[in-house]
């Protein structure tokens, strides 16, 4: 492989500002690679592909260049779409939003906000991206009751393997209503939790969502499983008849704590009510919740970011997502993993309308026996938000061989070549 005769291909077309060569790379991946690519258009991820694909080198997609790379790409070249910051459009008549997918989620919801709209569903972390929350099928904590993020993406622009851009979405074409496909040929599904195989994602259209009125309180329970139990399935009846839109509870070794958001879409004295009923249904609990407090005006209109964002933890947490009936499950075998490795259980719970997403520890020295067991959480249940090189070839032993057939047969057609799935393939 001629590194330097690739180098120049892409220098010729994008620019130096675009492209990232030797010492320049290394800085930003943690190691050495071909070239790092920082694309700000469709076009230049296409040229990228093209190179890529006629100087048979491998095309790494990555979303967050922070800290090095899981693997060695000497060979390879780094297409950081991250970089890619095309300038909101919201169309305040249709209520959707087209935007970069490397544009963060909560910069969107906040000037969807100064039109009295907002995204149904947020990230905990301020810098998740669109595109990376749809590449890790992340739905989303703060407001997941309401629905996730993903469910509201109704339109994508794309690059496919083969060095195609293409337009997918026909509701967002027709301007039907998010999942409302009619027969019409909508393949969205195929970019939830993709992580760059395949395809690589430019650019999001997204549904809108009347900005409701909110309020937050925090409390504490009894760390114990009946406790915790009880808990998730009040959170789960009070979801289900509209009360609360968001609660998150923390189990740790000192206690566990709770973070609750109630919402309306009608006025205050219907949000009273609700935070009155919510505060009672939680006390019958044993649960010890400090009064609720309306969300500022001006983080309601968007004028400045809401109190809630927290710093991404070091290292990342394993995140999960749990179907209500496994929750039993899926705790025994955390239980277990813990209490094998001599730690203390720690568990992150965000109550959603169908599932219920799980956040675990990160990779750290001492948290590695849980982490080695990722097939019992499997079993038991759960499924993985980001897969990933560690879980992949634990779902495809899974996987019925007519879903390994099928998807075979789509990586062959979206990346004939294997230039962006020539490591990782599919699923």
């Amino acid at each position: 492989m001629a590194v330097v005769a690739v180098q120049a291909d892409l220098i010729d077309k994008l620019g130096r500002e675009r492209v990232r060569v030797g010492e320049a790379a290394r800085r930003l991946c943690g190691q050495d690679v071909v070239a790092l690519v920082q694309p700000a258009s469709s076009a230049d991820v296409e040229h990228a592909v093209q190179v890529a694909r006629r100087r048979h080198v491998p095309l790494e997609v990555r979303t967050r260049l922070a800290g090095p790379l899981d693997e060695p790409l000497a060979d390879a070249i780094v297409l950081d779409v991250s970089a890619l910051q095309r300038p909101l459009e919201i169309d305040i008549g249709r209520r959707r939003a087209t935007v970069g997918a490397g544009v963060e989620a909560q910069v969107l919801d906040r000037a969807a906000r100064q039109a009295r709209l907002c995204l149904r569903a947020l990230p905990l972390w301020p810098d998740e991206t669109l595109g990376q929350m749809l590449a890790a099928g992340d739905c989303g904590e703060i407001g997941l009751g309401a629905a996730t993020l993903l469910q509201d993406v109704v339109g994508a622009r794309v690059v496919t393997g083969g060095g195609r851009t293409l337009q997918l979405g026909a509701t967002e074409l027709f301007g039907l209503a998010a999942g409302a496909a009619r027969g019409l040929p909508s393949p969205l599904g195929l970019l939830d939790g993709q992580e760059g195989r395949g395809l690589v994602v430019c650019a999001l259209t997204v549904r809108l969502h009347r900005a409701p009125l909110a309020a937050w309180a925090d409390g504490t329970l009894a760390a114990t499983r009946p406790a915790v139990l009880a808990v998730l399935s009040a959170a789960r009846a009070l979801v289900a008849s509209g009360h609360l839109d968001t609660l998150q509870l923390h189990e740790t070794a000192a206690g566990a704590t709770l973070a609750v958001r109630v919402s309306s879409l009608r006025d205050a004295a219907d949000l009273t009510v609700l935070t009155s009923q919510t505060a009672q249904r939680l006390a019958d609990l044993a649960v010890k919740l400090t009064p609720f407090v309306a969300e500022d005006r001006r983080v309601r209109l968007g004028q400045q970011p809401p109190p809630w964002p927290q710093p991404r933890p070091t290292p990342p947490p394993l995140e999960l997502q749990v179907a209500w009936p496994d929750i039993p499950a899926v705790l025994d075998v955390t239980d277990a993993l813990a209490a094998r490795a001599g730690l203390p259980v720690q568990r992150a719970w965000a109550v959603g309308v169908d599932t219920v997403r799980l956040r675990l520890p990160g990779c750290e020295a001492s948290g590695l026996a849980i982490l080695n067991d990722l097939t019992h959480l499997l079993d038991a249940g759960a499924v993985p938000i980001a897969a990933g090189l560690r879980w992949r070839p634990a779902l495809r032993e899974r996987m019925s061989p007519a879903a390994k057939v099928v998807l075979a047969s789509l990586q062959r057609s979206l990346d004939p070549d294997g230039v962006i799935s020539a490591r990782s393939g599919l699923p």
